[in-house]
Order: C-alpha cells, then sequence, then structure tokens
C-alpha cells in the first residue's frame, strides 16, 4: 500500500493499514482544537486522493476524525477564509476546487466510508456525504449537519446536491434551510447514516460494513435504507410536484426570515433545480450561488457573530476556570419564581444537582411545576426520554430553611428585584455555604457592588444576569462588583459556559448593557406613540427592518410594571433623557401589564393579538395617519438612539469592544442578526449620517453624544476606532 506521508505538505493526514486491503485516512490538523478543511489541506488531500486512486490494492478507505480531545470529526471549512473573499469569482473558484476534491473521494475505485464521532458540519457532512458509506457513533458529542445557512450562505462543497440524492428533496431541505445539525439517531432514521453504534464499536463496525461492501458489490453496495413514502417519491420525481415542494419552501421561509436573508432562498434554487440535473450541472449552479452569497454583506456580518460567538463560547484557557467549584454539580437555587424555576430546569438538564429554596411552600410547588411543564414539553417533542425526565427531576430538592446547603459549590440568588431584599438574603447566605462558594445574583439592573457592601466574602459575589425565557436566550451577562476577584469571575463565566449560555462580561452601572439600550428603544417607542402614530404600524415597519417583534409587542412582552421600573431607575441614574413617556404609568393605572394579564398596548385574548382601545385613547391626535416618509422615520427614531446610547456604553467601558456589544444586542434582544448588530449597521449606513439624523430630531435626548460625534467628525467607524478615539470618561 502506498505510504502517503510522503505525499503530504503537512501532518494533517496519516494513512493506517487495517489489512485486507482496508485502510484508514486519519485527518488530525495540528495546531487546532478541531479539524478544519483549509484550502492547504484540501490540496493535500487532493494530491492523496489522486495517489491513492492509482493503489489497486486499496480495496476499501475509512475516514476518521483523529481529534480525541475535543470529539469533532470535521468541523467543517475555515471560516476565516471565507471571511476574507470579497471577489464572486474568487468565491466560485473555491467551491469549484471543494468539489473537485470531494469528487475525487467520491470517484475513488475503492469503496469509502466515514466513520463519524462528534461534530460533523458543514464541509465535514460534505465530506461524508461524498463517501458511498457512513457509521456514526452513538454519543451526545455526534452532530451532523449542514449549517452554512445561518452564516448567510449555503453548502457549496456538494451539500446541496448530494443530500437530496441520498435521503431525497423532502428530508433535506429542512436540514439545509434551518442549518441545524441532527443527532446520530436522528440522522439514522432520515437515511443519512447507514450505521449508528456505540462509540466503542465505531471503528470495528466501519471495518465490518467496508467489508461486507468489498465481499459483495464494491462501490454499487447499497444496505438497508429508510423507505420514503411513495407519495413522495412521486413528487419528488415529477415537475409539478417539484413546483409544489418549491412553493411550500418559499413560502416558510418568507414567513421566518422577513425576506432578509437570501441563502435560505438560493438554497431551495440550488437543492430543487440541481435535483432535476446531472450532478455535474448541479454542483455547476451550486457553485455559482455560493459565490454570490459569500461576497454579500449578510455573509459578512453573520460570519463576525458567529466568529464573536465562538470565542465568547469556547473562553480562554485561564488556568482560573479549573478551581473546584467551578467544576462541581451542586448548586443552590434561591427562588422559585418564573426565573428561579428557568435556571433549575436548565441546570438539570446540564447535568447539575439542585437544591431549590424559598420562603414560600407554594412558591416551592410552582417552581417544581414549571420544571416539570419544561421537561415534559421536551418528552412530547421526542426530544427528552421519559425515564430521562424522571431522572432529571429526582436530582432537584427543595427546602424552606438553610439546611442541607453545605456542600453546593455555586449559589444563584433569584429574587425579587428588590436591594435591600437581596442584600438580606445574601448576607445570610454567605455564612450557610462552604467559604469559597461562588455567589451569584440574577439581577437586570441592581448594583453588584452595592449588593457588596455588606456581604463578609464579598469578592465571591458576581452578578449572573439571565434572560427570560431562560431556555431559549443564550446571552448571560456576567457582571463583576469593585470588590469581586479576578478568579470569582472566571468561575462564574466558566459556571455559564457549562449551562451552554454565551457570557459578555459588562461593568456595573444602571442597567449594565443590555436593559440600558433596550430602555432606550423602547422608550422612544413610547414617545412615538404620544405622538400619534400607531403601535401597530410602528411594530410591522420595526419588523420589516428585521426585528423579531415590534417595540409595543417587546413592551408587553416583558411588563409594563417592568418597563416603566426599569426606565424610573435609569432615570435616577442616567438623567432626564431616560426618563418613560407617562403613557407607561397611566396603562397601569388601568391594570394594563402586558401578556402577563392580556392588556398592555395590545388585547390578547383566544390567541390573537388586536390594539387595545384604552392605550390608544391615551396617545396622540393622528393615531395611524401617516406620510409615506413616516416609516423611514420611525426606524431612525428608534434604531439611531439605540446606537447613540451604544456609543456612550462603549465610551463608559460598560463593555470590552464593538463585537461583543453587537454580540450581546444581537442575542439577548434579537436585535437584526444580518445586520450584525447596532454598531455594524450604523458603520454600513455611515455614522456622520446617524449624527445628522440625531440632531435633526430637535430633541434633548436624541442629540448625539460627544463620543458619536467624533466619529462622525473624523470619517471613522466603530470597527475601526481604537480606545483613544472615544471621549475620555
Amino acid at each position: 500500500m502506498i505510504d502517503i506521508g510522503s505525499l503530504t505538505k503537512t501532518e494533517a493526514w496519516s494513512l493506517v493499514d487495517e489489512g485486507e486491503g482496508v485502510a484508514r485516512l486519519v485527518f488530525d490538523l495540528p495546531g487546532e482544537k478541531v479539524n478544519k478543511l483549509t484550502a492547504a489541506v484540501l490540496a493535500d488531500l487532493k494530491e492523496i486522493l489522486q495517489a491513492l486512486a492509482k493503489d489497486s490494492s486499496l480495496k476499501a478507505l475509512i475516514v476518521w476524525g483523529g481529534k480525541k480531545e475535543s470529539d469533532t470529526f470535521i468541523a467543517g471549512a475555515d471560516i476565516n477564509e471565507i471571511r476574507r473573499i470579497s471577489d464572486v469569482k474568487e468565491a466560485t473558484e473555491k467551491a469549484k476546487q471543494g468539489q473537485e476534491v470531494l469528487g475525487l473521494l467520491s470517484s475513488l475505485p475503492a469503496v469509502t466510508l466515514a466513520a463519524i464521532h462528534g461534530n460533523c458540519l458543514g464541509g465535514g457532512t460534505e465530506l461524508a456525504l461524498a463517501c458511498d458509506l457512513r457509521v456514526a457513533s452513538l454519543s451526545g458529542a455526534t452532530k451532523i449537519g449542514l449549517p452554512e445557512v445561518q452564516l448567510g450562505i449555503i453548502p457549496g462543497f456538494g451539500g446541496t446536491q448530494r443530500l437530496p440524492r441520498l435521503i431525497g428533496l423532502q428530508r433535506s431541505l429542512p436540514l439545509i434551510l434551518t442549518g441545524r445539525p441532527v443527532d446520530a439517531r436522528k440522522a439514522g432514521r432520515l437515511g443519512l447514516v447507514d450505521r449508528v453504534v456505540y462509540p466503542g464499536l465505531l471503528l470495528r463496525e466501519a471495518k465490518a460494513l467496508a467489508a461486507e461492501a468489498v465481499k459483495s458489490a464494491g462501490k454499487q453496495f447499497r444496505p438497508r435504507r429508510p423507505r420514503r413514502p411513495w407519495m413522495q417519491k412521486i413528487m419528488e420525481a415529477l415537475p409539478p410536484g417539484r413546483v409544489l415542494i418549491r412553493k411550500f419552501a418559499v413560502k416558510s421561509i418568507q414567513k421566518q426570515t422577513g425576506g432578509h436573508y437570501p441563502a435560505p432562498l438560493r438554497a431551495v434554487n440550488a437543492v430543487i433545480d440541481g435535483y432535476s440535473r446531472s450532478l455535474k450541472n448541479g454542483l455547476a449552479l451550486e457553485s455559482k450561488l455560493v459565490g454570490e452569497l459569500i461576497v454579500s454583506p449578510q455573509c459578512k456580518h453573520l460570519i463576525d457573530l458567529f466568529l464573536t460567538r465562538e470565542t465568547v463560547r469556547r473562553g480562554s484557557d485561564d488556568p482560573r476556570a479549573s478551581l473546584p467549584f467551578a467544576d462541581e454539580s451542586r448548586v443552590a437555587l434561591l427562588g422559585a419564581g418564573v426565573m428561579g424555576g428557568g435556571i433549575a430546569a436548565l441546570l438539570l438538564r446540564k447535568g447539575f444537582r439542585v437544591r431549590l429554596k424559598d420562603v414560600d411552600a407554594k412558591a416551592i410547588q410552582l417552581g417544581l411545576k414549571k420544571v416539570e411543564e419544561s421537561f415534559s414539553t421536551l418528552v412530547k417533542k421526542n426530544r427528552l426520554a421519559g425515564t430521562e425526565k424522571a431522572n432529571l427531576l429526582s436530582r432537584v430538592t427543595t427546602s424552606l430553611d438553610n439546611n442541607g446547603f453545605v456542600r453546593s459549590s455555586a449559589v444563584i440568588e433569584a429574587i425579587i428585584e428588590k436591594m435591600e431584599v437581596k442584600k438580606a438574603v445574601l448576607k445570610e447566605f454567605e455564612s450557610v455555604v462552604s467559604p469559597d462558594a461562588l455567589l451569584c445574583s440574577n439581577t437586570s439592573a441592581l448594583s453588584i457592588t452595592e449588593m457588596q457592601s455588606e456581604l463578609s466574602y464579598p469578592e465571591r459575589l458576581v452578578g449572573l444576569h439571565f434572560f427570560n425565557p431562560v431556555h431559549r436566550m443564550p446571552l448571560v451577562e456576567v457582571i463583576p462588583g469593585e470588590k469581586t476577584a479576578d478568579e470569582y469571575v472566571v468561575a462564574a463565566e466558566t459556571l455559564a459556559r457549562k449551562l451552554g449560555k454565551l457570557p459578555v462580561r459588562v461593568r456595573d452601572r444602571p442597567g449594565f448593557l443590555v436593559n440600558r439600550l433596550l430602555a432606550c428603544y423602547l422608550n422612544e417607542a413610547a414617545h412615538l406613540f404620544m405622538e400619534g402614530f400607531a403601535p401597530m404600524s410602528i411594530d410591522r415597519e420595526l419588523k420589516k427592518f428585521g426585528m423579531p417583534m415590534g417595540p409595543f409587542e417587546l413592551i408587553d412582552e416583558v411588563g409594563l410594571d417592568v418597563a416603566s421600573k426599569v426606565g424610573e431607575t435609569l432615570k435616577e441614574t442616567l438623567g432626564d433623557r431616560m426618563t418613560p413617556p407617562t403613557v407607561l404609568a397611566r396603562l397601569l393605572e388601568q391594570k394594563c401589564l402586558g401578556k402577563k394579564n392580556g392588556q398592555g398596548f395590545y388585547l390578547y385574548a383566544g390567541g390573537k393579538k388586536t390594539p387595545n382601545a384604552k392605550a390608544l385613547a391615551l396617545g396622540g391626535s393622528t393615531n395611524g395617519e401617516y406620510g409615506p416618509d413616516d416609516a423611514t422615520l420611525w426606524v431612525k427614531r428608534l434604531v439611531y438612539p439605540f446606537v447613540n446610547e451604544a456609543a456612550l456604553v462603549l465610551n463608559e467601558k460598560i463593555v470590552e469592544s464593538p463585537s461583543l456589544l453587537d454580540l450581546a444586542m444581537v442575542m439577548g434582544t434579537g436585535f437584526a442578526p444580518f445586520h450584525g448588530g447596532p454598531l455594524r449597521y450604523a458603520d454600513s449606513v455611515g455614522i456622520d449620517k446617524v449624527a445628522a439624523a440625531l440632531q435633526s430630531f430637535g430633541q434633548d435626548r436624541l442629540r448625539p453624544c460627544e463620543a458619536l460625534q467624533r466619529l462622525a467628525q473624523d470619517n471613522s467607524k466603530f470597527y475601526d476606532s481604537q480606545p483613544r478615539d472615544l471621549v475620555p470618561v
């Protein structure tokens, strides 16, 4: 057998002779935590495959991921290489080069098999699809998918062509259009993989399947795969059926994305149009479409967010993250309300044991009910087995007093948002747990430094602000107080990562980061309402801009009582520009709390949302009578103050960098991801234009801050500026 070691220019590929004409091609990219298909790696693989194609002794080739420590088969292409491409021709050519290499793998005379353990994403899945057979490990680490659409592109190494040919159009489209990976079991049910085995048996079963194929029909061997319904096959085979499939897919995309993301629509074209063509012509279509998408601003913005998110998700290699309380599995949770129940369910799902405390037995029962309901929902969705639910519930205990907490290595306080109550509870509880236990307060706006004032061990307290609903919102703000020790900040960030969250460190200032910017946005919406513009019209335009919901829908979702309280708190500390309009207080006087009681700016009944006459009566005189330019005005009046406040936040060093601020606002508020976040959006519009528009509004609260004016005068951008470009605090 050929020794490919001499053929490679890197140490990424090695060949293991498994005997009887079977070889294992091991991919282990040196110096990287995960395997990536860089341009250099693909060039080496091309050379290797060309050599192996000439080796008549090779009967079967097993592709194997060599990253034992990271549970990764192949994470995909190199995102940074994609980010640097700015020319359509170059992008198209890069896709064609990848297709060519995987084409060599597909056409290899020997039987090819991908043995998948760990993450198999993007180009990794496309490589697996280019093989004749696939075996996957039955491990929680094994995820198989094509997430390219989440980066504003489509699979470009043959994924849009080979996946439909393997499992059919209607099974392929959801995988490609959502970008969500599937586990090994579901991959087996879809026919995406041919065998699902326990991790310890992966190599043995891969070799057995390869040997079976060699002894049977070689590359023509077809193992038994899940059958598709006959009606599904007919629809996919006939042009009228494919027209219907396209129609439903496009309708669903428009509903979910509002037409802001070009990649899903291009993916539909690549999949459906390519399905009726030869593989060669289908690949040509795919490379053309991916070439156009790679250079789009949406792609660049989404990639930037992805890279920032991955940096935050992985964290640093700080040795302080390995302190005992960061790895223990017992957590004390104080408060069994909505947030407490949500945090408890999350902790349990991530393997922690939870001891839940409240002063009221009814509150504990409600908290346990919330936990049980969240698990029942997962069972109904087949994302959790009934036995797993029972096991998880057995890991939570409750208490009305301070007994049973001494072994807790972390404490999360999630009680009522009142400073004196929080201070008293934390002061009492710090002596209940071990002297080195991490103390966390889930507060949305209260000062961590003030909470530390009466503690004996203030260095242990960190703010850990979860967002509601806990199970869905990926962001957690980590807030050190003035006396918090660095190792406890790192420990809190480590705990957040263990819970699958993205921890963004922010300074202990009023409203922290997300709520401060959000309050500015929601306050301005209420001002527009008082000027006579209808909530439904404004909400519609902001959703067209790309927000997941309009500002008035969001106020109702948060609760008018909460929005009003946050606004008053920020007014006390940040001044009159944060003063909430009186309409919130007047609606509260009429018992309008938002969705929680079915009355806010809208009425909620029978699953429907309609304008609330009580609210409209409090607005300005025009109530929705607007001219053709007002829709643009609303976006500027709401988004530009958002940007202005963000400039202040950066200037005050509330958050470390523009990229972290943008990530926090996308992950914490849903700010339109395809815009890249408020600062990326401002850069694309032009800081000078944003500042000029703010000045033109003629309102003191909307005047551009000095930091923003400096950027405008220097013709600079947020992502160009260094700390010295901002005005000293």
